[in-house]
């Protein structure tokens, strides 16, 4: 059985997702290894490490900061992250050809930014096929310093063969010929029909009301108490679903709040249910990363896009995305959130037009597209 290694991360559920997909396709036809480059192949550069004496990681820090909406914090260590790696090249080139070499794996998945100029250049060196998968819509943080390819191994996986995508490849110089649509890697779970009426008795939601999901990301933004106490003071009936992930302090402030006898409410920790829950819910209110964007689009939700901070450089491009392809729109200001929704839950033929839209956009199914351009490389 031919191995595969999967370079992943654990900053934010995004490539969490892609890699529980990818090993979910992959595993009964290959030996997949899930590798977490921070904290597996690249633990000796990690500054947080040596300054925390053990305690914490980047990784650790970086889902701080997440949780707490930082982003203005998260775009400065983006730029300082940058000028460290100009530093460290050699080095981070010699750790992951060691890696590599010393592994020995048929082929290489990468779903992690910043490091893929070095996993490319040994896995020229090396012969190994490399596959890239960008788990942001924009590519930029993933692709950044690859130039002049000339590796016939070596393809960038997209999830979606739209203009704007394929626009940035161009400003990095990156020949359409290393550039393969697959769709995003997602479980089987989003892609199943299902009895939405069957979902809605599981949890408890009533037939008769509009569902809302409040959902921002597996690490649960502190923002969830606010977006919570705006929706509130809408006078038209809804159910709201409220996914606080991994952030149980925001609980103790949700529980504080006294939402009126129209507004009915279901409240989750981290949950593996997103698929079901996504396929009752009529507004999806998240953050904009990349898995967020996408699970939405693949079950048809209408999308309201949290602008209320700095945005994060690489996900700008997201919200861009889905406001010019009139899938849903951003919520620049907290009291802005009431009439966007009253727009939406008032005027159903808008909803439908949304849902229409998201439909129509083709999506590949990434996980089967995956298999077969691993076989692809493999066998060229």
């Amino acid at each position: 059985m031919k191995k595969i290694i999967i370079f992943t991360c654990h900053c934010g559920g995004g490539h969490t997702a892609a890699n529980d997909a990818l090993q979910h396709y992959l595993t009964d036809y290959y030996e997949v290894h899930s590798i977490c480059i921070f904290c597996q192949v690249l633990q000796q550069i990690d500054l947080v490490k040596k300054f925390t004496f053990n305690c914490y990681t980047l990784e650790d820090f970086y889902n701080f900061l997440a949780k707490k909406k930082w982003n203005q914090f998260l775009n400065l260590l983006l730029r300082m992250k940058y000028y460290f790696l100009a530093i460290k090249y050699k080095k981070i080139d010699h750790i992951i050809f060691t890696y590599l070499k010393t592994h020995q794996p048929h082929l290489v998945i990468s779903i992690i930014p910043f490091f893929n100029n070095h996993i490319l250049y040994s896995a020229k060196k090396l012969n190994i096929p490399f596959i890239l998968f960008p788990t942001d819509l924009n590519p930029s943080i993933f692709i950044r310093n690859i130039k002049k390819i000339d590796y016939k191994k070596f393809s960038i996986a997209i999830s979606f063969n739209d203009d704007a995508i394929l626009n940035l490849f161009k400003e990095h110089n990156i020949p359409p010929q290393y550039i393969t649509t697959i769709g995003f890697p997602l479980k089987p779970t989003f892609l199943r029909p299902k009895d939405k009426n069957l979902l809605k008795n599981r949890f408890d939601i009533p037939k008769n009301k509009p569902v809302i999901l409040l959902l921002m990301g597996s690490q649960g933004a502190s923002s969830l108490y606010n977006f919570t106490k705006q929706l509130i003071t809408i006078n038209i009936p809804f159910h709201l679903i409220i996914v606080r992930g991994k952030n149980n302090l925001v609980q103790k402030k949700l529980n504080k709040i006294l939402f009126p006898p129209h507004i009915s409410v279901t409240s989750l920790g981290f949950t593996k249910q997103i698929p079901d829950l996504l396929a009752i819910t009529d507004l999806l209110i998240t953050k904009s990363g990349g898995a967020s964007v996408c699970e939405a689009l693949y079950m048809n939700v209408p999308l309201l896009l949290d602008a209320t901070s700095t945005i994060l450089q690489w996900e700008q491009f997201n919200q861009d995305f889905i406001v010019n392809n009139n899938f849903g729109e951003i919520v620049k200001h907290y009291h802005d959130l009431p009439n966007l929704v009253k727009k939406y839950l008032s005027n159903k033929e808008l909803l439908e037009m949304i849902k229409g839209n998201i439909q129509s956009f083709k999506k590949k199914n990434g996980g089967i597209e995956a298999k077969k351009l691993i076989e692809q490389l493999l066998n060229s």
